[in-house]
């Protein structure tokens, strides 16, 4: 049975989200051909498989350095990860782990490399300098899959027979909190480029025979909580999320499609045909193509993220998994580079409702070409408006008011936004005496 085939490699088996990097020439695709021992590398302009490159027994996942020059593929059954020169397409180093690794991501400044150990219910942390291990860190009971925060500071590691998602400080590679997902099975986490929520997919055994809902949960990375559950098509796996911000992609692999949610409603918008059982997905880095990977179907689906649809087939993929996008070519400079030393303001920075609620304006200010995102921190705010480039404006609208009074926050161009509202009326209850 499919259902049963596929949650025995959801238990074994995990990759790593694209690196939100600015768009670069000449971008490259890796992935993991879990069946045959085997990486291979799509060049994006073409949607053509240029290499084959032999790695270790049955890779699974794959992560790239943010200069583009190295790949790290986990190597499931030699518990060893394969380095790979993305010049030479060649592997220039073996590093023995923990037993089964799975998932892999990388510092943000490409130091260190995180690897979950299944087996060992480890995460060993490598040197990337050196290509050796430099600390072992404890990572519960099957950890899967891994994301680490835009500023570098927290691994978030899916520890998946003990429904939890354990948060590993970077700075002393210690676990500092446990967020616990219920009576479900977390697969994967990807973090939004503002470093704000973490997204997970979940799986419940049986869900799909006894009608059980499918869901992608949301963290709240300041509290470590969860603040939202998002229904998705038939068995979630895997997602990565715009490097715009704007979108999560999250393959289903009993369904065969890619669900699409709306980042600043937290709402499911579309839901795409593509392959037989996707599981890998990853987003080009200016936000416009997802790369996802038909494990049965030995093929790679590319997907328009502006009409989501499924746009190419890339054929002759044998049983690929894990896949990612190269955040720039290895010897090309951007001949278009986004600007640096990009600030940001907002006025106002908070706003007092009454129990009605309302609509609100924010202006943004910034430099030419600079890039700003929105993202709501309670279901009572609503973002209307939230993303833009240079000089703009963000709405948003703020619910009616039954209850007590309340505070809620946006993060707006990476400010804080505050919102205060007052208590709902509350209507009298008619006394009768009898």
């Amino acid at each position: 049975m499919k259902y049963l085939s596929i949650l025995f490699l959801l238990i074994f088996t995990f990759f790593v989200s694209a690196q939100t990097i600015p768009a670069q020439a000449s971008l490259f695709a890796y992935v993991t051909n879990y069946d045959n021992n085997t990486v291979s590398v799509i060049n994006t302009s073409n949607n053509t498989v240029i290499s084959t490159i032999p790695v270790g027994l049955t890779p699974v996942g794959v992560a790239i350095t943010p200069d583009g020059n190295r790949a790290y593929i986990t190597n499931q059954n030699s518990s060893t990860v394969s380095v790979i020169d993305t010049s030479a397409k060649t592997v220039i180093a073996t590093i023995p782990v923990g037993i089964k690794p799975f998932d892999v991501a990388v510092t943000p400044d490409g130091t260190r490399a995180y690897v979950t150990n299944a087996g060992a219910g480890t995460v060993s942390v490598i040197n990337t300098t050196t290509n050796s291990v430099m600390t072992t860190i404890f990572g519960g009971n099957v950890p899967g899959g891994i994301d680490i925060t835009p500023n570098g500071a927290r691994a978030y590691v899916i520890n998946q027979q003990d429904n939890n998602i354990l948060v590993i400080s970077t700075a002393t590679n210690t676990v500092i909190a446990t967020i616990p997902v219920g009576n479900t099975m977390p697969i994967d986490v990807a973090i939004t480029p503002n470093g704000a929520r973490a997204y997970v997919t979940t799986f419940t055994p049986y869900a799909v025979t006894e009608n059980i809902p499918q869901n992608v949960m949301v963290v709240d990375t300041v509290s470590n909580t969860i603040i939202a559950t998002i229904n998705v098509v038939d068995g979630p796996t895997y997602l990565a999320i715009t490097p715009d911000g704007t979108r999560a992609y999250v393959t289903s692999q009993i369904s065969d499609k890619v669900s699409v949610i709306d980042i600043a409603t937290n709402t499911v918008i579309a839901a795409i045909p593509v392959g037989d059982s996707p599981f890998g997905i990853a987003i080009t880095p200016d936000s416009t193509r997802a790369y996802v990977t038909n494990f049965r179907f030995n093929s790679v689906s590319v997907i328009n993220t502006a009409t989501n649809t499924v746009i190419q087939t890339i054929t002759g993929v044998p049983s690929p998994y894990a896949i990612a996008v190269t955040p720039k070519s290895p010897t090309s400079t951007p001949p278009n580079p986004t600007p640096t030393g990009c600030t940001h303001s907002i006025t106002p920075t908070s706003q007092d409702f009454n129990s009605a609620g309302g609509n609100v304006t924010v202006t943004v200010t910034t430099q030419p070409g600079c890039n700003y995102s929105s993202i709501s921190n309670n279901d009572f705010i609503t973002v209307t408006n939230g993303n833009g480039t240079g000089n703009g404006t963000v709405t948003f609208t703020v619910a009616a008011n039954s209850g007590a009074a309340r505070t809620g926050t946006l993060f707006i161009a990476g400010q804080t936004f505050t919102v205060t509202q007052a208590a709902g009326i509350k209507s009298r209850k008619r006394v009768r005496f009898f």
